[in-house]
């Protein structure tokens, strides 16, 4: 591997995971503000909300949204120069 792909894969990688974690991020943040009603109106407690969201969602939200981080990674980085 030469130092141009090191250089670039690591580019790559960096933007990647940047707006993966940002879509994450704003994924979670409206899943839960959509079902936060329906854990009050059930009279659980607050801690069993923030229990099920870090329980249930990373896994699904990685995998759903691991081809927009690629797609907007690589954009940003082919513009970025």
């Amino acid at each position: 591997m030469t130092i141009l792909d090191k250089y670039l894969s690591r580019e790559i990688f960096r933007y990647f995971f940047m707006v993966l974690v940002l879509v994450v991020a704003i994924y979670l943040a409206v899943d839960f503000f959509e079902k936060i009603d329906n854990f009050m109106e059930a009279g659980l407690p607050f801690s069993r909300a923030i229990d099920f969201f870090f329980a249930f969602h990373p896994v699904c939200s990685v995998s759903d949204h691991s081809g927009r981080g690629v797609a907007v990674g690589t954009h940003q980085f082919r513009y970025d120069e």
